[in-house]
């Protein structure tokens, strides 16, 4: 519908500001079903925030109950405490990545569930780095769905 730039800090009070004035510019105030946000404490300010002043306007809206944690965000708190548990990235005294040109002449590669770890790490490696070391979605600085019954 609209993307708004939000300068300076994104209070929650501001977010929830921006998202009402883009509900009332399209009428659609009364239509807002749900929000779906990370687990952020600004987002919860920003629900209240819209909850409030839909409220002003006569339109009963629940943050609490309106309010949806993103799927994905969840699995991917759950997965990094996984993985941070089985210590995912094996890293080398100095603190840089460990590859498998690392391993010492004549180390084998692990077997049995060993093996499985050693290929989940690989994996989250390749992945950590895809992450952090291009545009992909981890430099969102903030990402808001609004779900509206329209």
């Amino acid at each position: 519908m609209e993307f708004e730039c939000v300068e300076g800090h994104h209070y929650g009070e501001i977010l929830g500001k921006k998202i009402y004035d883009v509900l009332k510019e399209y009428d659609i105030c009364q239509k807002l079903f749900c929000i779906t946000a990370d687990g952020a404490s600004n987002n919860s300010t920003m629900c209240e925030e819209i909850e409030r002043l839909l409220s002003e306007d006569g339109i009963s809206w629940s943050a609490e109950k309106n309010r949806i944690h993103c799927m994905n965000h969840v699995i991917n708190l759950a997965v990094q405490d996984f993985l941070k548990s089985i210590k995912a990235i094996r890293t080398n005294p100095d603190g840089s990545d460990f590859v498998e040109e690392d391993m010492e002449p004549g180390e084998r590669l692990p077997e049995g569930f060993a093996l499985a770890l050693y290929k989940i790490r690989t994996i989250t490696k390749v992945i950590h780095n895809v992450m952090n070391n291009s545009n992909f979605g981890c430099h969102f600085v903030h990402y808001i769905g609004i779900i509206a019954n329209v």
